[in-house]
């Protein structure tokens, strides 16, 4: 594949955005998230570097921060035209560089030095050899350091599949500028507004509120999606073994979202110098799988459903329509029972559950700290049921929980 013949404007989709969307507010929902994250309240005495810096707002919100050093460079040249006058914006500090360059060019890579935070928000899939781009984060790292990476999940992109993802973002970038306004239009209607006409109603308010999501807008972010060409997926259990093996990395959190999964890593046996816990001892992580099209016979240890909200009384009624018998529901507080199914408090069925059991998680609000916490504890075979859950709810018609 020749990348750069595809590849998707997206220094301009940055510039636009930051032309009509910058503002103080944005800025401080982009630090905020930033040092949420991280599990800090500044970053004081601390050097960054953004790699693949897109609008330059993450390394502005750095700078805000108390970042004592920042580099920030970006492959596409708008991209580094925009964050330079976010620089000068901020008053062209000396301790704040701003180049282009490129993840794949090691030889660049090796005259940065290293950072205290290596940072690269949603860019790595879009180089064109993603794993390359992931192992060449290494030399950035300095000891200890943390590692802040976001990816497009696997996981989450089962239904529609990645592949049908890859083969639309090509359509799109083949469209012209009418063909690509209506692909945009059936997007929200078919993702964002789940094609319910009262979605309609509520839209504009959503438009307004979606710069809460890291300080971004909602119509570049949908641009981006579907522009966002060369492009890969990873799955959870090949990011977090990657870093441990090839960056010596371990893994402190995970969050996972509407498209990418963050990822925050600290260098081995470094975790407590943040007051950080490894989630994933030895880098090693079963497969975070989507119960869609998978067989879900021969269970051997059974099926459960974590969550008793109406998306585990939803998903439940579904199984059974289909056949599968569910042995129990788990939750974070309550023992009991629901639909004549036994609910069981996770601490209490965790000491003894078998770790080979189906676990399929049902809580969509909290569906990022469940999946840390089976990990955590050694479960091998869980199944993010969010997507499901919400298909389960457009149809019936009603909102899931």
């Amino acid at each position: 594949m020749d990348a750069d013949s595809e590849r998707f404007a997206f220094g301009k989709n940055w510039h636009d955005y930051i032309a009509k969307h910058f503002s103080e507010e944005r800025l401080e929902v982009s630090k905020r998230h930033l040092l949420d994250f991280l599990g800090v309240e500044n970053l004081n005495g601390l050097s960054f570097v953004d790699v693949g810096s897109g609008s330059g707002l993450h390394s502005l919100a750095a700078f805000r921060a108390g970042a004592r050093r920042i580099h920030s460079f970006d492959y596409d040249p708008v991209s580094v035209q925009t964050t330079r006058e976010l620089w000068r914006m901020a008053g062209e500090p000396e301790h704040w560089t701003v180049s282009q360059g490129s993840v794949l060019d090691r030889a660049y890579l090796e005259t940065l030095g290293q950072f205290d935070i290596v940072y690269s928000w949603g860019v790595l899939h879009h180089t064109g050899a993603m794993w390359e781009a992931v192992r060449n984060l290494a030399p950035l790292v300095g000891s200890p350091g943390r590692v802040y990476l976001a990816l497009y999940a696997t996981e989450l992109h089962n239904d529609p599949s990645p592949a049908y993802w890859l083969d639309l973002k090509r359509r799109y970038n083949a469209a012209g500028w009418l063909m690509k306004r209506a692909m945009e239009a059936d997007y929200v209607w078919r993702a964002i507004c789940g094609r319910n006409v009262r979605c309609l109603l509520t839209l504009p308010r959503e438009v307004r509120d979606y710069k809460r999501h890291r300080g971004m807008d909602l119509y570049t972010n949908v641009k981006d999606w579907l522009g966002g060409w060369p492009m890969e997926f990873a799955a959870v259990h090949e990011v977090v073994s990657t870093a441990y093996d090839s960056l010596g990395l371990e893994t402190v959190n995970i969050k996972l979202g509407e498209a990418n999964t963050e990822y925050l890593f600290v260098t081995r046996g470094d975790a407590g110098v943040f007051g950080q816990t490894v989630l994933c001892p030895e880098g090693r992580v079963s497969p975070l799988q989507t119960f869609q099209g998978q067989p879900l016979d021969d269970v051997g240890a059974g099926v459960w459903i974590y969550g008793t909200g109406s998306g585990g009384r939803n998903l439940l009624a579904d199984l059974r329509r289909s056949g599968v018998r569910v042995a129990g529901f788990l939750d974070s507080f309550q023992n009991g029972s629901l639909m004549d199914v036994p609910i069981h408090r996770f601490g209490d069925f965790e000491p003894t559950a078998p770790r080979d059991g189906i676990i399929l998680v049902a809580s969509q609000l909290h569906s990022s700290d469940i999946i840390k916490e089976l990990i955590r504890h050694g479960f091998t075979r869980i199944f993010d049921s969010t997507r499901h859950i919400m298909k389960l709810a457009a149809t019936s018609g009603k909102a899931a929980a």
